[in-house]
């Protein structure tokens, strides 16, 4: 596992490398380089993996938080899709009610009209 902490380098020879303790004013000695440029290329490569885990561990909580609102949105979808199968289910029932009653009112009005061709032929008969 890397370091996590903060480096500094030595002000007097800028070879020593130090770590800062939180919450402390102690700082750790980590290395001891060749000559400056070594030791600012050792700081420069923790800076940059620490810059990288740092990003690394917000992206993996940003990735928490869209898998909650994922499994959230699921639960939601769930809901969604019973509701419209309900509702799918009522709508179709009022269909078949509907034709029901209109094949019933379109058998008494056709036994309306036999009645009345019946009655009119009936008068014509009469009437002859």
């Amino acid at each position: 596992m890397s370091d996590t902490r903060d480096w500094r380098l030595g002000t007097t020879y800028s070879i020593h490398g130090y770590a800062r303790v939180h919450g402390s004013f102690d700082e750790v000695p980590i290395f001891t380089a060749m000559n400056p440029a070594i030791a600012e290329q050792i700081m420069e490569d923790h800076q940059g993996a620490l810059a990288a885990r740092r990003e690394a561990e917000a992206l993996a909580e940003k990735l928490k938080s869209a898998n909650k609102d994922n499994v959230a949105l699921r639960v939601r979808l769930e809901a969604a899709k019973a509701e419209t199968a309900k509702v799918r289910a009522e709508a179709l029932n009022v269909v078949g009610t509907a034709r029901r009653a209109h094949a019933v009112l379109d058998d008494q009005m056709r036994g309306h009209l036999r009645k009345l061709v019946d009655s009119a032929a009936d008068i014509e008969a009469a009437c002859e």
